[in-house]
């Protein structure tokens, strides 16, 4: 089902894929950073083309899938439910907007899943496979305020080793200072040659890059690192 509007092949929020002006602008994004666009794909799913992409997945190969949950308690079984319909369940799901407080007791109703989670504000977490060897990197974590993370290393068989970030901005916090600390994680993740990914919710408008210096300061930062998170 592809947009009539712009270049990205599936659409599947939008009903009226004629006049898609979120399309058009993610068209341009992606005009604009031609090169990097074209290692990456950035398209809108649902459960059937996600589940078409999983085709080729590999035993070898990590599936990695963000939620911003507001409120895991609440909506989880709405978790549990796009889960079971996906054809592989992911290696690690990262959370973001958990809700838990400090002294709530959780147990995810995965199956299989550890829960390892940063509770502060809104809360982050990783749900991890029991099957996999990770630790966590506290020497990551970004200490700014209103900045919600959380980060681990992966031990895979067939690499290095993958670190995963998840992260929560939120949308009051100073744009500059977060842009400065994930930028300096970055490099110092990319010195250690190891791959790796961040993922979560920045609350950042990657479409409004063409009107807001911020936006395309930061797509720049993270660029010219050879990343995209």
């Amino acid at each position: 089902m592809a947009c009539n509007s712009c270049s990205i092949d599936k659409c599947v929020p939008y009903s009226n894929r004629n006049s898609c002006q979120r399309h058009q602008a993610f068209g341009s994004l992606r005009s604009s950073y031609a090169d990097l666009a074209s290692n990456y794909n950035c398209n809108y799913y649902n459960i059937e083309t996600l589940n078409d992409e999983l085709r080729t997945k590999t035993v070898q190969d990590l599936f990695l899938f963000h939620v911003n949950i507001r409120s895991v308690i609440k909506n989880e079984d709405d978790l549990i439910e796009n889960i079971s319909a996906m054809r592989f369940p992911p290696e690690i799901i990262a959370i973001t907007e958990t809700k838990l407080q400090a002294n709530r007791v959780f147990h995810s109703k995965l199956q299989g899943y550890i829960c390892i989670r940063a509770d502060s504000l809104t809360g982050v977490a990783f749900l991890i496979k029991s099957t996999l060897n990770y630790q966590i990197r506290d020497d990551l974590k970004i200490f700014v305020p209103a900045c919600e993370n959380l980060w681990i290393e992966i031990n895979h068989p067939d690499k290095k080793g993958i670190v995963i970030g998840v992260v929560y901005r939120h949308p009051q916090h100073d744009h500059n200072e977060f842009q400065e600390a994930i930028q300096e994680n970055i490099l110092k993740i990319n010195k250690s040659k190891i791959f790796f990914y961040a993922c979560g919710d920045y609350n950042i408008n990657l479409l409004q890059n063409d009107a807001n210096h911020k936006i395309a300061s930061y797509l720049n930062s993270v660029t010219s690192s050879c990343s995209f998170a």
